[in-house]
């Protein structure tokens, strides 16, 4: 291998493997050393392949390189135990948003959150905030998210874009259970809402009497059916009565179907009232047995089906207001009445508890309405002496 070797003045010296180790002269007098040959480069592999067989699909430089990602990303840090507990609040609150129309009324658990106090959700937040911006600003992220998934669809804040539009008030209907009408005066009531109807539940006694009286001195239109009533400012053409649903020692609810004439159209109004899960709930939450509140889970779904077949298909315009005691995330309440439009959820705003209860509210009072007929407002009254508050809505044709 030839060795070419540059002296100081410019001459350059050509010698071979051999003559390694010796010295030359150079013209300007200058002695030099001849070095050794550099050592030959090292051979390249190769890879010794079948003929016809393909080449690896990725070069060797690219695995590498998914390897090197692969290391870093293992050598990550793990992430602090507030940003851990930030995500795993979000996902909490997802689960109970999905789980509240697919579970509720259909497993236990599930239907104890769903008629509970939902705000609950929000206490962890107490602590998590305060550490997140003390230490871990990340963690507000998930946080915030997780925050907005309760106050909205666990907690069932609507805003109402029917509402927003704005539209005429063809009809004003009135759902109120009244609580056996013991401390309710109908006559200021009927003022303040200013309906045309009013269909009115758990209407018992000198309440019940009181109606039936007012279709004698005034302008009303009236019926009574056990705890149902009905008034209208409408005729009533026809009335039909459903209470099929008392069975296996216990009481599914009552329905009343009545076609109204309004001008040149006929109206369809249907009150109902079904089973409360009250003592079921009350035996769970007091450390009880969960029998009583699984059957009735069973009563109230199978009294909704009765009350659905009963009712068969209503053409024309329906408006259903009544006591269904089950809101509207609840699975059984879509699988019935899904076909219905919430008069709430379209035209209300808020989150619209009509149940009072000691620290919460939970709106199990609907209007819901099909055909040619479309809410336009929709809100929850003042207190009037029941432990529910009324749902007034305003309707337009369509």
């Amino acid at each position: 291998m030839p060795i070419t070797v540059r002296c100081a003045c410019g001459e350059s010296l050509h010698a071979d493997e051999r003559h390694a180790g010796r010295t030359a002269r150079c013209r300007c007098g200058r002695t030099l050393t001849i070095p050794a040959a550099p050592p030959p480069p090292p051979a390249r592999p190769t890879h010794s392949r079948r003929p016809g067989r393909p080449r690896p699909p990725f070069p060797i430089r690219l695995r590498s390189r998914w390897t090197d990602a692969r290391n870093a990303f293992a050598r990550r840090p793990p992430l602090h135990w507030s940003e851990r507990a930030a995500w795993g609040y979000l996902l909490l609150s997802l689960l109970a948003a999905a789980a509240l129309p697919t579970l509720g009324d259909r497993w236990w658990p599930v239907t104890v959150f769903l008629f509970g106090p939902r705000w609950v959700l929000l206490l962890p937040l107490l602590a998590l905030v305060p550490i997140a911006l003390r230490w871990r600003p990340k963690a507000l992220g998930p946080l915030g998210l997780g925050a907005l998934v309760v106050l909205g669809p666990v907690m069932g804040w609507h805003l109402g874009w029917r509402g927003l539009l704005g539209g005429s008030r063809d009809l004003r209907v009135v759902s109120y259970n009244v609580a056996n009408g013991s401390r309710i005066e109908l006559g200021p009531a009927l003022e303040l809402w200013e309906a045309d109807v009013v269909a009115l539940q758990e209407c018992g006694g000198a309440l019940s009497n009181h109606v039936r009286a007012m279709a004698r001195t005034t302008q009303w239109h009236t019926h009574v059916f056990h705890d149902l009533c009905l008034l209208t400012r409408l005729p009533i053409v026809a009335t039909d009565t459903f209470t099929g649903f008392r069975y296996g020692g216990g009481w599914g609810g009552l329905v009343t179907r009545h076609t109204l004439q309004a001008g040149d159209r006929s109206l369809t109004v249907v009150n109902l009232h079904f089973d409360t899960p009250r003592r079921g709930l009350e035996r769970v939450r007091a450390g009880g047995g969960v029998r009583e509140l699984t059957t009735n889970l069973r009563l109230r779904s199978d009294a909704m089906r009765h009350a659905r077949t009963w009712l068969g298909p209503m053409p024309g315009p329906v408006v259903v207001a009544g006591d269904f005691n089950t809101p509207s995330e609840s699975a059984i309440f879509r699988e019935h009445w899904g076909d219905f439009d919430d008069a709430f959820e379209e035209a209300g705003r808020g989150y619209g508890g009509t149940r009072v209860l000691r620290r919460y509210r939970v709106r199990i009072d609907h209007l819901l309405s099909a055909g040619a007929i479309v809410p336009t407002h929709v809100e929850v009254g003042g207190d009037l002496g029941s432990d529910h508050l009324p749902v007034i809505g305003d309707f337009a044709w369509e």
